[in-house]
């Protein structure tokens, strides 16, 4: 859906419609990501979390006083 959204605005639409379709492919996607995380299972969000989280992407810890 996201690649679809970047590709609406090169088609040969209207404005109004270019308009209307990519927030509407972006909201499916979103959508679909959350029932597709549903389906999967309260494991796989936990990975996800896990990835997502800024600060496991640099290693940073936590310094305790």
């Amino acid at each position: 859906m996201y690649g679809l959204a970047a590709v609406v605005p090169l088609l040969p639409l209207t404005l109004t419609q270019k308009a209307a379709d990519v927030p509407a492919l972006i909201a499916i996607g979103e959508i679909v990501w959350w029932a597709g995380l549903a389906i999967a299972g309260r494991e796989v969000a936990a990975k996800y979390k896990k990835y997502l989280n800024p600060c496991t992407w640099f290693s940073c810890k936590r310094k305790t006083i």
